[in-house]
């Protein structure tokens, strides 16, 4: 499926390689991509220049945190489109992501459906709620394999058809 418009992408990776194949990755999806940075300061320089409409933000970055990048993204703009990167084992950066008001994450090595598939949740408003981003846990984490609910011990509801 390809996007409806030719949304605008930032790219902010530290790595020179993974920024070039998130870069690709994008441009094959149809969308454009309007700049990269490098760390936290200059994602969020570009950020206030180029106005893009989704953020793909690496987490661990030298210099300001991708976690304060966020915090300062969202004061400028606060329905900030942003996707996290992250490798698999980073469930706390993750957790403190998603509560700077990251909406979506995608782990390392990046998978190109799974790169589109969190494209298209986040333009189409499917990226997690606000609610559930607070208190997501390490069963429902990219990468994890969802743990099945305990069945509840309460029997079940009796109505009266009276």
């Amino acid at each position: 499926m390809q996007p409806r418009l030719k949304e605008r992408i930032l790219i902010v990776e530290d790595a020179a390689f993974l920024r070039a194949t998130l870069r690709e990755i994008v441009e094959r999806a149809g969308y454009e991509v309007v700049g990269e940075a490098c760390d936290g300061s200059e994602a969020v320089d570009r950020y206030r220049e180029l106005a893009p409409d989704i953020v793909l933000m690496d987490l661990v970055m030298p210099g300001l945190s991708a976690i304060e990048a966020v915090r300062e993204i969202r004061r400028l703009n606060p329905v900030a489109c942003i996707i996290a990167c992250s490798m698999l084992g980073q469930e706390k950066l993750i957790r403190k992501a998603l509560r700077a008001g990251v909406r979506e994450t995608i782990l390392k090595p990046y998978q190109p459906e799974a790169v589109r598939a969190a494209l298209r949740r986040a333009l189409d408003g499917k990226a997690l709620p606000q609610s559930q981003r607070e208190t997501r846990d390490s069963r429902t984490l990219p990468g994890s394999t969802p743990r099945p609910s305990k069945p509840s011990r309460r029997p079940p509801a009796v109505t009266s058809s009276r």
